[in-house]
Order: C-alpha cells, then structure tokens, then sequence
C-alpha cells in the first residue's frame, strides 16, 4: 500500500487499524496456544479490551480533563473520541450538570475513596439522561492522580 498520499488523519487511521489487527492477532495466538503466562502489555491489546467494554468508561486526569475514553463513551455523549480528549463536562453539559461531576471529582481527588452517583447527563442531541457513575482514583507510579469512572445508563 502506498502511503506517501495519505493526509495525516488518513495515516493516523491506517495505524489505530493496524493496532488492532496485532491486538487481535495476540490474543488469538494466546488463546490458541493457551500461554496465559504471556504478558498482555501492549497499547493496543489493552485499548481492544477498554473498547469491548459495553458501559461508558473514561479516565480523567487531575484538571478533570478526559485522557482515555472507550468507545461507548463517545457513542453515548454523541462525539467523535478527538472532540472529547483534553476536555472537560463544562465543554459539553449544562453548567449545572457540570458542577455535579466537577465536585464529586475533587471529593475522589482529595479523599481517594470511591464515589458512586445518580447524576443527569444530556448528550450531544439533548437527551436527559439519568446515570450512575462510580469513579475510583487512580495515583500512577510518579504521584500523578487520575479518576477513572464507569457510566451505567438507567434512563429506558
């Protein structure tokens, strides 16, 4: 395949499919081979897993700006995964809705404990939603903290 005439977004989707035909291809190999010892490290195994999660998932980090996001997630706010990345509710919800997430966020920053709340969300074509989400804090190996959350829609 001849590349050199591809726009940047055109190779950037050509490489996250690539990503995901290894990812595939891995865990094939290991389910065939039944090596469950294999480490499973790889970005795009653990994104291929993230993505097959069927709730909303999505990891903030201590600015309340979304870092990773799976595809449910954007499904269910409406918009495409490069709209959403290193943006908060504010840019999306009612201000009222945002100030919910925003202080419930600060409250797992500060005490590190789980938070579990029902919440309205309305999404990109301004359907109210009522939503619970448990968000659990994350400290990586240099101090930095991020939220990570799950969404379970309950509106019918």
């Amino acid at each position: 395949m001849d590349l050199s005439n591809l726009t940047k977004e055109q190779l950037i989707d050509q490489l996250q499919k690539a990503n995901q035909q290894i990812a595939r291809l891995q865990l094939k190999s290991i389910t065939k081979n039944e090596d469950y010892n294999q480490p499973l490290y790889t970005k795009a195994f653990l994104e291929e897993v993230i993505n097959q999660i069927a709730d909303p998932l999505f990891v903030k980090n201590e600015q309340h700006r979304w870092v990773l996001l799976n595809d449910a997630f954007c499904e269910f706010m409406g918009y495409e995964r490069k709209e959403l990345i290193a943006k908060t509710e504010y840019d999306f919800s009612p201000k009222e809705q945002a100030d919910v997430f925003w202080a419930k966020d600060e409250e797992v920053l500060r005490t590190g404990k789980m938070n579990v709340n029902q919440e309205t969300l309305d999404d990109a074509k301004g359907k109210t939603h009522t939503i619970i989400t448990k968000k659990k804090l994350y400290v990586d190996m240099i101090g930095s903290k991020f939220i990570v959350g799950l969404i379970h829609d309950l509106t019918v």
